[in-house]
């Protein structure tokens, strides 16, 4: 397991401990990314939609329609 992922598990484990019911923790380096989500698609779209609450309305259209598509990048 690289050290970035260790840092985003824990880091989920942390909020988790502090009463997060649903957590998404995204992190990068600059060899990779990892990311935590909730095992509840629902959920997890619900939370990174409010994430790009301040986001411009381009934005959130072009994520709804990533994750209404399943989130599969062509």
């Amino acid at each position: 397991m690289s050290e970035l992922k260790r840092i985003v598990k824990a880091a989920e484990t942390f909020l988790k401990i502090e009463g997060a019911t649903n957590v998404i923790v995204i992190a990068t380096d600059d060899d990779d990314v990892s990311v935590t989500t909730p095992k509840d698609s629902h959920v997890a779209a619900n939370l990174i939609m409010f994430a790009l609450d301040d986001s411009s309305e381009l934005t959130k259209e072009i994520v709804k329609n990533f994750l209404m598509m399943g989130g599969h990048l062509s």
